[in-house]
Parts: structure tokens; sequence; C-alpha cells
């Protein structure tokens, strides 16, 4: 989604983008000292607004996944904490939020907690059978999962109460921007919500009713 984010900003800027891939971790230390002056679709926290600006293109929760050939049935996190046979997996280094946080700690605790470097590892080692479950985002594992040809494969739990999801969007860091021009950037991805050019790119990567889900307003 990040390329496509850069490409409809150029259109609409006649700016010039580079293009660079690198691990989450690395890309907020860039950020922060002013090597990476924006981030497509940066998952907004506390601390990473003290380095940049944020403006949502979506607000999504993680979900449960699980191969089909697991036979229990998770409706809650609750229930799942109280099943010790039950694993978990989750992407390293990345904020899954408070409500979700409190769980994996406990779950880290107890030796259920497995890391993985990227979505498409964690994804691997799940039909791998790892273990059980998978802690993931939409936008991160749809893409994977489909071309990785999972998508018929998997099981997916939808657990997490209202208001526990995390806000995405382009990022630019006040080291590269000053507010004025930030703004000016905002003020373009309002429009780009506005003429529906947002919901038509996520619906490159999810199915029509999540894409619509997860589109901010």
């Amino acid at each position: 989604m990040d390329v496509d984010i850069a490409n409809e900003l150029k259109t609409r800027t006649s700016c010039e983008f580079e293009i660079i891939v690198l691990p989450i971790a690395r890309i907020w230390v860039e950020i922060q000292n002013g090597k990476v002056d924006m981030v497509g679709t940066g998952v907004q926290t506390p601390e990473r607004v003290k380095h940049a600006y944020f403006y949502n293109l979506r607000y999504s929760t993680p979900y449960l996944i699980s191969t089909r050939s697991m036979q229990k049935k998770i409706e809650t996190m609750d229930q799942l904490m109280l099943d010790p046979d039950i694993t978990l997996g989750i992407q390293r280094q990345f904020d899954h939020g408070s409500y979700f946080n409190h769980y994996l700690e406990q779950l880290r605790e107890k030796k259920r907690l497995v890391e993985a470097a990227d979505t498409e590892t964690l994804l691997k080692m799940l039909v791998a059978k790892r273990f059980n479950l998978a802690l993931v985002y939409p936008m991160s594992y749809h893409p994977i999962a489909k071309e990785l040809q999972l998508d018929d494969s998997l099981l997916v739990y939808d657990v997490s109460p209202p208001r526990t999801g995390k806000y995405g969007g382009l990022a630019l860091s006040r080291l590269s921007f000053s507010e004025i021009e930030a703004e000016k950037w905002g003020a373009l991805i309002l429009r780009m919500h506005k003429d529906g050019t947002v919901r038509k790119i996520l619906s490159n990567y999810l199915p029509e009713q999540e894409a619509k889900k997860i589109a901010i307003p």
C-alpha cells in the first residue's frame, strides 16, 4: 500500500519519491534523525507522535488467525488465556496497543508467545504449527496470505473490543517538515479520502467490505 500512496502523492504534487524498504524498528529511528522524510502507512503511537506528524489513512483492529486444523473456536482473549495448550505468534517490535499488550505480556511470562521477524515469516510459522494462533492486522496479512495461497486454509477470529484498534497513515518527519508544510500534505490526504482514492487503494489489498470497514470517512 505504501507504494500506491507514494504514486498517488507523486501524481497529485509532481514530487519525486525515493522508495526504500526498511525493518519497522529502523524506520522510526531514521524518522527521528531525519534520514527518512515520510512513511506511507505508519501506525500512530504516543512515542512516534513526538517525532512525526500523522495524517490517518485507516483504522483497523487485529484479528486472531489459525489454520483450519485447529479444533478450538476462540471468541475472547480471556478464553485463550485460560487454555494452557494454546500458543500465540506475533510480529516482533510491533505495537498491538494497550489492550492486547496486557495479554501478550502474560503469555510471554508463561512461555506461550512466539515472535517472528515479519508477517510472511509469521504465517509460514503458523502453517508449520510452531504455534496455534497468530495476531495480525488485515492490511499486513491479507496480501501475503494471498501470495502464499493460504486464503482458503485460514480461520479468522475477531476478538477486538470496540475502540481497541490502531490508526495508521502518512507520517512526516518533524525534522524534514514544518507544521505548515505538513498540514498541506494532510489536506491532500483528506482530499484523497473525500474522492474515494484511499478506499480504492485499500480495495487492492483487502476484500471490499474489509476495505470499507477500515477506511476512515
